[in-house]
């Protein structure tokens, strides 16, 4: 039986409610996979390019500068992405060009301030309205170019109620809230050839204005009017990321020992039951819209030799998403004080820890040949017994939920089945 636990004190970093959630938290469409029309240079759905322009110039740049390609990145699973290419047009380079918003041409010089992309308020498909505050963005590209010092560039501005335009508004914090801008070199040597890379940029919060649109721009070159004609940049599967990981727990204000981002499972040992009343945790979210609850368990109710609380910290993202982090206490039979034991002993490694379907066991410095490992239940019996060389993996599916003691000749160490 679970319960909340209020004879303890906690000293939380709890954020305040962050209001109502935005309505979507991916830009849409972003895996390609959805298209205005049944021809392979139609517009990707809730993404415009040249074809849909405006501005005194947009009738002579009104032909594709994209296509739909059947096939998706590495280890992707979609039927389609996007490919945006550069070409010439009366000798000006017109870069491939996407965008959620709608492009603006208004001179033949490709660096004129009169060329942008910009949100359209007024006009339904010309504009993303968005209001989350996503942590980083990942994108998968292709990118060709002729000159190995061309860049492409993905960018996403979060912006204010406002007709924001790319690049003219781009310097002034007070149109806009976030922005996450990525350049990079091409990572394929043939057009023909796709070369996928996952691009990684965190998304920077240094603008004042109150989240209200989303603003994306892909292009075949950082600069415009840059690089060369038929340079290409192949795009699939745009992913905001929202973090539900933590950035420290503590205890009595010292980091808990082994203290790791992406290790969910610690355990904590005390003298006597009277010691837990001294237990004081603070945790820090990576990210500062992240909330943070406890709950606490009574070990008792776990059939946990000897422990005493499990401390649940569950971290829930902006997006919903959620990971939780558990500090086992436990009775120790000897020794003074309070300390922080590290997840596994140095000698035997498990992963994950909790586990649910099955283990992974590593066992380090352990010298030559297979080692027995056997896997006591809290009860005291056997549930299973394995040779180990070195690393292994071992079935959990069937196990009950508790807690286990993994021991070797020379090691041993607590294993949590989920």
């Amino acid at each position: 039986m679970q319960k909340r636990y209020y004879l303890l004190v906690f000293s939380m970093f709890l954020l305040p409610f962050v209001g109502a959630k935005a309505q979507n938290f991916q830009p849409l469409n972003a895996g390609f996979e959805q298209w205005d029309g049944t021809s392979n240079d139609s517009e990707p759905a809730s993404w415009n390019s040249f074809a849909s322009g405006d501005g005194s110039f947009a009738s002579m740049a009104s032909s594709p500068h994209h296509y739909r390609r059947a096939g998706h990145r590495t280890d992707g699973t979609g039927n389609y992405y996007l490919v945006i290419y550069t070409r010439s047009i009366l000798g000006v380079k017109a870069n491939g060009n996407m965008t959620t918003g709608r492009i603006h041409m208004g001179a033949m010089s490709a660096s004129s301030d009169q060329n942008y992309n910009y949100t359209q308020r007024s006009e339904s498909g010309f504009n993303q309205p968005f209001t989350a505050t996503p942590d980083s963005m990942y994108v998968w590209v292709s990118y060709y170019a002729a000159d190995a010092s061309s860049k492409a560039s993905v960018s996403a501005f979060i912006h204010g109620n406002s007709d924001f335009r790319d690049a003219n508004d781009i310097n002034t914090p007070s149109l806009y809230a976030g922005k996450a801008v990525m350049q990079f070199a091409r990572t394929t040597s043939s057009a023909s050839s796709p070369q996928w890379v996952q691009q990684k940029v965190a998304f920077n919060y240094s603008g004042t204005a109150t989240p209200a649109y989303l603003l994306m721009s892909l292009t075949t070159n950082m600069t415009p009017g840059g690089g060369s004609a038929n340079d290409s940049l192949m795009v699939d599967d745009i992913e905001f990321i929202y973090s539900a990981w933590l950035d420290d727990i503590s205890l009595n204000g010292t980091t808990l020992y082994n203290f790791n981002r992406s290790t969910l499972s610690y355990t904590v040992y005390v003298d006597s039951i009277d010691e837990v009343e001294s237990l004081h945790f603070t945790a820090t979210p990576q990210a500062s819209d992240a909330t943070i609850t406890v709950d606490t368990i009574d070990g008792s109710m776990v059939n946990c030799i000897n422990c005493l609380l499990i401390y649940r910290f569950r971290v829930t993202a902006e997006d919903g998403g959620e990971k939780i982090y558990t500090v086992w206490v436990f009775q120790r039979t000897g020794g003074e004080g309070i300390v922080s034991a590290q997840v596994e002993s140095p000698s035997v490694a498990l992963m994950p820890n909790p586990a649910h379907d099955a283990v992974h066991i590593v066992l380090r410095s352990h010298g030559e040949g297979a080692v027995p490992v056997q896997v006591v239940n809290a009860a005291g019996v056997t549930v299973a017994r394995l040779s180990v060389n070195g690393s292994a993996d071992m079935p959990t599916a069937g196990l009950a939920a508790g807690l286990y003691i993994v021991r070797t000749p020379y090691a041993t160490t607590k294993l949590l089945v989920r």
